[in-house]
């Protein structure tokens, strides 16, 4: 008897209600564009990050294959002999200050590069074999996106 009267309160329930009203179908759907706007913001936000990393981690690798390739110049030949090699390879050249910079384009980007005698804090001349390397990379609207900095050791 008892499982009877479970059922026919259950029945009376259910049986009331034969469809949704407007306010309730409007709630529903405003209730699901709030999740579905902000999963697509969490998503758009998330791109565009991966293509800032992207940009960098490409500049960084262009920056490394530079010092690479200064490093191997510093390995095979004399300094001047050098420098002339980076001058061939380079769009511009200014060899004033006491400083060899040079500027080239690596697909879209624009490469500075700075070679000049390592100093210390105290602004003095460490050696005159020991050079300082700096290549910053920008990207074509002249935003930094990549720098990297070593020391080479460069026979004179």
């Amino acid at each position: 008897m008892r499982k009877l009267y479970h059922f026919r309160i259950k029945k009376s329930i259910i049986g009331e209600e034969k469809a949704m009203t407007l306010v309730e179908v409007l709630a529903s759907i405003l209730l699901l564009s709030i999740i579905i706007v902000t999963f697509l913001t969490f998503f758009i936000q998330s791109r565009k990050t991966v293509d800032v990393s992207n940009e960098i981690s490409d500049a960084t690798y262009i920056a490394q294959t530079e010092i690479e390739n200064i490093y191997h110049i510093s390995e095979t030949v004399p300094f001047l002999d050098g420098v002339d090699q980076l001058k061939t390879e380079s769009n511009s050249y200014d060899g004033s200050s006491g400083q060899h910079k040079f500027t080239k384009t690596v697909e879209t980007n624009k490469v500075k590069i700075s070679i000049a005698a390592a100093k210390d804090e105290a602004d003095q001349v460490i050696s005159d074999k020991l050079k300082s390397v700096l290549v910053l990379v920008y990207d074509p609207s002249g935003k930094l996106k990549g720098q990297m900095e070593t020391k080479i050791l460069w026979e004179e």
